[in-house]
């Protein structure tokens, strides 16, 4: 299933017109809410597994992107536009639905590169560029703790699962280890 959404997100993003755009979005936000309203854990492929927060926010991702699909209908080089915005919206899906910390760092730390191009691509400001140097020094510096933590966590639990990363954590105030997973 996510896989399958994935794919036809991407299709979508290749296809380019706008109607069938919002016409896919919108099917494949009713295609998702079965599952969101289950309620249950599904492991599809093997790196692919969904809760219930994950399933909340794959559905807040299609529906975002469907809200900026929607809402970039006057917007210079559309099919541009909306290529990226398609890209966004296939990396947040894949960030919430895989099972795997690192795999999540590297889907959820991908989406940096279109929204870079998008605000460079159609910002208005002489100033973009510097934000753009801003965005991007921060938001690395601000993964790095977390990728350390990540490896760390790895390295003396021996897994990578989301799901079962809780029950490893040490939540006592002087390991200070569960800091790493907030940064």
């Amino acid at each position: 299933v996510v896989v399958g959404l994935m794919m036809s997100i991407f299709i979508l993003g290749v296809l380019g017109s706008l109607e069938v755009s919002v016409v896919g979005l919108a099917l494949l936000g009713v295609m998702v809410i079965p599952m969101f309203f289950s309620g249950q854990y599904f492991e599809f492929v093997g790196m692919f597994s969904l809760d219930l927060v994950g399933q909340t926010l794959v559905v807040l991702s299609v529906y975002i992107s469907f809200l900026m699909v929607m809402g970039s209908v006057g917007v210079y080089r559309f099919s541009s536009f909306n290529s990226l915005i398609i890209s966004i919206g296939i990396l947040l899906v894949g960030a919430f639905s895989v099972g795997t910390t690192y795999l999540f760092f590297v889907f959820f730390e991908g989406v940096l590169f279109p929204t870079l191009l998008l605000i460079v691509g159609w910002g208005y400001q002489p100033e973009r560029l510097q934000g753009v140097m801003y965005m991007v020094v921060y938001t690395v510096m601000g993964s790095l703790p977390f990728l350390y933590g990540l490896g760390k966590l790895h390295f003396n639990c021996n897994m990578d699962n989301l799901f079962s990363l809780e029950s490893f954590l040490d939540k006592s105030v002087l390991s200070f280890s569960w800091l790493y997973l907030l940064a």
